[in-house]
């Protein structure tokens, strides 16, 4: 409802002066001062949007904005879904709407070429180590500048923390000795125990006091390169974080509801919990040593019920002659030795016991023909609604990419601002409609870009014409299309 009634706010702020044709003569508009060389932004719902290009206008990077005050992860104005957003560790650099402002922005920027930079050479992704000539990196900010993180949850201390809560969670930042932020944390409440633990990199837990049970389960994102005594640290989850209490020293006897069980025959050293058409488990040792925590999609062993985040990359029935399984996505809590190989912290996409995503056959439900201009040999297509879903297979029929595609054309106006769309095609040689594409890795492969490994491959085939290295700031039209952004309200608030 906060969001809804944040969406309707924007757009009775935004649209009337558009219909009555003042201010810019399009989405753009200019919130720093001074203005920031070489960028572009326009107003998004959550905050600002833009993009930089270097001096010849040719695009460098997409940005994301958060609103926020100095000493400010996020603006308590800013609706509720979005408060996380900063704690992603991604927006690494703020900088104030004018010079010694209070007022200013997060920004994440998102490089979409290789980059040779003064800070060093940058692949595309985010960029971690950004930085523009006014504000502060999240690696600048000081213990005291956050003023509102006042609370003590945890009655030991833990002194080179600082705290915010907001309702039940906790935000933080920890520091080194010498008062540099190391880490964004973020904390949910639980009890020491598998049935508390929640997915996506909370590794440890801190109890609130010595003798209680009650106590939070902690994720923690590193801001930059670190040297920690359990190893070298890179920007992102922390999944080797280590405490007094982690999640990899749980057994699989602190584990009481977890007592589904979907599989006949029965998964060995496997535990689960259904909810509704999804799972949750946890993989053990012989001991009942915690190796995996699992998630499960329910669908069957086809392109069309395939998880295409890549994640999900084994199956198995629920019977051995069912047609009817589970889609599994495997995250190692510790580094283990596997037959398959030696597995470290975090999805294993190397997974194999079960029936795996890189010997998915071609869908014979996958007939659509989106573009008749050819030129993507060893592609099937399914249409749903205004989506295309896809899949690249080699010269043998093996499954080298999972992709999704949205409509758009070839421009900034409508190339999607996760960055991860970095080829388009026309639906018809030399029209303007056509489809962004994401192209996700299900095996590690040598292409003619260079080696792909599992993920998102965001230099797959960039050509001019159709690459998203190859825009320029020419490519951007300075106009508002009415309806699409009345649909694009509509299908945000329609999703709530």
């Amino acid at each position: 409802m906060q969001r809804k009634r944040a969406i309707i706010l924007v757009m009775l702020m935004v649209i009337p002066p558009l219909v009555a044709a003042e201010g810019p003569r399009g989405p753009l508009c200019d919130p720093f001062r001074p203005e920031v060389e070489n960028h572009i932004w326009f107003w998004w719902p959550e905050g600002i949007a833009g993009f930089e290009f270097d001096d010849a206008g040719n695009l460098l990077y997409i940005v994301d904005g958060i609103p926020a005050q100095s000493g400010e992860l996020i603006s308590s104005s800013v609706q509720r879904e979005f408060r996380k957003l900063p704690l992603s560790g991604e927006f690494t650099f703020w900088r104030p709407i004018k010079e010694d402002g209070l007022g200013g922005f997060w920004l994440k920027h998102f490089a979409v070429k290789n980059l040779n930079q003064p800070w060093g050479k940058v692949s595309p992704g985010v960029d971690y180590a950004y930085h523009l000539d006014l504000g502060n990196r999240i690696t600048e900010v000081k213990r005291e500048d956050f003023k509102s993180f006042k609370e003590q949850p945890f009655a030991q201390g833990m002194g080179d923390y600082i705290w915010k809560k907001e309702g039940s969670e906790l935000h933080g930042i920890k520091f080194d000795t010498k008062g540099v932020a190391m880490y964004l944390v973020h904390g949910i409440p639980g009890t020491y125990s598998l049935d508390d633990a929640p997915p996506d990199g909370y590794m440890v837990w801190q109890p609130v006091d010595s003798k209680s049970k009650e106590g939070f389960w902690l994720k923690h994102v590193a801001v930059r390169e670190l040297k920690m005594p359990w190893g070298n640290v890179y920007q992102g989850v922390d999944y080797t974080y280590q405490s007094e209490f982690t999640l990899r020293e749980l057994t699989r006897r602190q584990a009481s509801g977890f007592t589904d069980d979907p599989f006949t025959p029965e998964l060995k050293n496997h535990i689960w919990k259904k909810e509704g058409d999804t799972l949750r488990g946890f993989q053990f040792d012989e001991r009942g040593h915690l190796l995996y925590m699992v998630e499960g999609i329910k669908g069957t062993y086809t392109l069309d019920d395939v998880p295409f985040s890549g994640e999900y990359t084994v199956w198995i029935p629920t019977t051995p002659s069912s047609s009817s399984g589970y889609w599994l996505k495997y995250a190692a809590v510790t580094e283990c030795e596997m037959s398959w190989g030696d597995v470290y912290p975090g999805i294993d996409y190397a997974y194999e016991e079960g029936k795996s995503i890189k010997d998915l056959p071609k869908s014979s439900t996958f007939t659509f023909s989106p573009f008749s201009t050819g030129g993507l040999e060893n592609h099937i297509w399914k249409q749903v609604t205004d989506s295309l879903y896809g899949a690249q297979v080699d010269d043998q029929g093996k499954l080298l990419y999972l992709i999704h595609g949205v409509p758009g054309t070839y421009s900034l106006n409508d190339v999607p601002l996760s960055g991860e769309y970095v080829v388009w095609y026309p639906i018809k040689e030399g029209e303007q409609a056509g489809f962004w594409l994401k192209y996700v890795a299900v095996r590690e492969v040598d292409m003619g870009w260079g080696p792909v490994t599992y993920g998102v491959d965001l230099s797959y085939n960039q050509q001019k014409g159709h690459g998203i290295s190859f825009l320029t700031r020419d490519d951007y039209y300075e106009s508002w299309d009415l309806r699409k952004l009345l649909k694009y309200f509509w299908d945000v608030m329609m999703d709530d």
